[in-house]
């Protein structure tokens, strides 16, 4: 590639947009300029939407974006916007929404052709330079010749894209039986890969929200081989090459069925929910391996995703050296120059073999099935991972995009949440206070809003429903594990501000972005769930059992109407809906509140998690309390233990056993 002068993008915070920065396509951010040069010259706008640690975003870019006879095409015809979809999940919403309309599918890197309103007209995800040429050239054509039917398709495609948009809000309230999610298991249980875990598919993701329901499920309604298949799938990923068995943390998902190969990007929402996972899991197995994926898993975090701030950056890229994978692969020589005698008990518990074969004689670490390491290898073992993840540290790292996301920081302080409870590790605690502290000082702006990202001590970008609705749920988390009322009032706050800012007209949900965002086409309400449950699910979930701990009826009630809405959605798509449809298993299941008081409260709400006990929510008080479901049961000179279901609760008990056993007589 020629040395090209920089774009507009260097000006940009984002680490993918200045990615692009050096390319000689004219790039504009997303912004009010683009759209009026677009308007002023005439010419269709081009969308093209990625992130940083994107692979085939990557190879795209050196194709087409860093070519020259590409760029001048692009420039002469169009008017090029890049958007990082992680500043951006609104634009990226739509554009991909348009394109799957469009075509059927979507991904990334997405490209889409729009009017100079940003209507769009044609999309697609990657094309190599010669395809994307002709692309270029047919829009051109098609925008200067045929302008009527191109305007003509903008409008019904748009309209097309409001009535997918809104069609789930209009459906009346429907019933609801615990039969329908039981028969809606049932289909879904028909693709489980009950060999390799997850579905019976490829490529695979790990899909937490998912496995989360699965369990709860499992558990409330006795279904041994739902809970068998959550274990084969948890077991399956920790020891594939989906996990990284030398340094910790999980890539975004495997190509194949086995978990072996991964797509090598590695997401910090992924770990986070990966995290509660596996914490969880252990709280139900006691498999010394859950807890170990939990503990590397956040030690991944602190050193390779972590600066300065007590706060997490967005990813690890999948490339270095231009090539996927490169530094987390090995081949044999390396490791027997490196480790010598003890070679042999790396291939004593990994597939050095033609099962860890990948590519080009590169082998991807697995751990072999059920080789869990023996006493007198522990410390040898632990040596040895070691010594390769230090000799690793010296290769050219991944690119790391080294922004803050406030929806994906929230979602790792529930992480350090359940790792503290199900754990019994009170730095990960300290820790989620200390990052959700952060997250107040540095995302929070005067007005009681939130920005959505930083980087460098910049953020303008107003935050989106996500960012509020993990921000809720993680000051909930953080008012039960502490019994601090300014977590309380927190949630408060988020509602107050979401039902001002962000409320639908004559309807239960909310938007995913506010008016101020200045989305073109529609503005969106996420209601599906995918690998991070959607902001209005996270919402309801928040509602209801927010709305349990005020005593407040309207609030729950508001989250089953967001459920009924759904109904047909649920049972026709479990997995697609997973968060939600663990809301309706919670509703049928009656949740519990438990309260701990008293001296003792921490020491009994620890151990009170030793043991996971689904659709029963702990909470700590500490002192005398306004807050309702606290109010009246603290005593300074005893620690007691209420069990509440709506505004009932029973008489205190004064035992974690007692607690247990009356708990499992209320779910049966």
């Amino acid at each position: 590639m020629e040395t090209q002068s920089a774009n507009r993008l260097i000006k940009e915070s984002s680490p993918y947009l200045k990615q692009h920065a050096y390319n000689p396509v004219d790039w504009y951010p997303w912004c009010d300029e683009a759209f009026e040069k677009a308007r002023r010259e005439d010419k269709p706008l081009l969308i093209s939407i990625g992130y940083s640690a994107c692979h085939w975003c990557h190879v795209m870019e050196k194709e087409c974006f860093e070519d020259g006879e590409v760029a001048a095409l692009m420039n002469e015809h169009f008017v090029c916007v890049k958007v990082d979809r992680e500043e951006r999940p609104d634009i990226d919403a739509i554009y991909m929404l348009a394109v799957q309309l469009m075509t059927q599918r979507g991904g990334w890197p997405l490209n889409c052709f729009t009017l100079p309103d940003g209507r769009p007209v044609y999309g697609g995800t990657y094309f190599p330079k010669r395809n994307w040429m002709g692309v270029l050239e047919k829009i051109n054509e098609m925008y200067r010749h045929e302008p009527v039917e191109m305007m003509d398709y903008a409008k019904r495609l748009s309209e097309g894209m409001r009535q997918t948009e809104l069609f789930k809000m209009e459906a009346g309230d429907k019933d609801f039986t615990l039969e329908e999610l039981h028969q809606a298991v049932d289909r879904w249980k028909s693709g489980f890969d009950n060999e390799d875990g997850g579905p019976r598919k490829a490529p695979k993701f790990p899909m937490p929200v998912n496995y989360s329901f699965l369990m709860d499920y499992a558990l409330l309604h006795h279904q041994d081989d739902v809970l068998k298949h959550v274990e084969i799938t948890l077991d399956a990923m920790a020891k594939g090459g989906i996990y990284d068995q030398i340094g910790g943390g999980f890539a975004r998902y495997s190509v194949d069925a086995y978990w072996k190969v991964p797509h090598f990007e590695k997401m910090l929402y992924d770990n986070a929910q990966l995290i509660s996972l596996y914490a969880k899991a252990y709280g139900i197995f006691n498999k010394e391996r859950y807890k170990e994926i939990v503990l590397e898993t956040i030690n991944f975090l602190d050193r390779d995703m972590k600066g300065e701030a007590p706060c997490y950056y967005a990813a690890l890229d999948a490339d270095s050296e231009g090539e996927e994978g490169r530094f987390y692969v090995w081949t044999i020589d390396e490791l027997k120059s490196l480790l010598g005698n003890q070679f042999a008990l790396l291939e004593k518990y990994f597939h050095i073999d033609e099962f860890g074969h990948w590519e080009h004689g590169n082998y991807i670490l697995m751990r072999k099935a059920g080789a869990n390491v023996d006493e007198q290898d522990s410390e040898a073992f632990a040596a040895l991972k070691n010594q390769l993840l230090n000799e690793r540290a010296k290769r050219v790292h991944p690119g790391l995009d080294d922004k803050y996301l406030l929806s994906w920081n929230a979602l790792s302080i529930t992480a350090l949440c359940d790792a503290y409870k199900y754990l019994n590790e009170q730095a990960f605690l300290d820790k989620a206070l200390q990052h959700f502290a952060f997250l107040m000082s540095a995302f929070r702006n005067t007005d009681g809003s939130f920005c959505h990202t930083r980087k460098n001590e910049h953020n303008n970008i107003p935050a989106f429903l996500d960012d509020y609705a993990t921000l809720a749920q993680a000051a909930l988390d953080l008012f039960a594990c502490t019994g601090d009322e300014d977590f309380f009032h927190q949630v408060q706050s988020i509602i107050a501000y979401l039902n001002v800012n962000f409320s639908v007209d004559n309807s239960s949900f909310y938007y995913f972005a506010e008016e101020k965002h200045k989305n073109p086409v529609t503005r969106q309400i996420d209601v599906d769930d995918n690998v991070i449950p959607s902001s209005n699910a996270i919402l309801a979930h928040v509602f209801y059992i927010f709305g349990s701990f005020k005593g407040d009826q309207q609030l729950k009630n508001q989250a089953l109407k967001m459920l009924a809405k759904l109904k047909d959605e649920i049972t026709q798509y479990p997995s697609v809906y997973a968060h939600w449809a663990h809301l309706k298993l919670y509703h049928d299941a009656q949740i519990n509140e438990l309260v701990i008081t008293g001296a003792e409260a921490n020491k009994l709400f620890l151990e009170f998690h030793q043991h996971y006990i689904p659709a029963t929510f702990a909470v700590i008080c500490k002192h005398s309390s306004d807050v309702p479901l606290l109010k009246g049961k603290f005593s300074a000179d005893k620690t007691q233990l209420f069990i509440c279901e709506g505004e009932r609760c029973y008489a205190p008990l004064s035992t974690i056993k007692d607690t247990l056993e009356m708990l499992s007589m209320a779910k049966k």
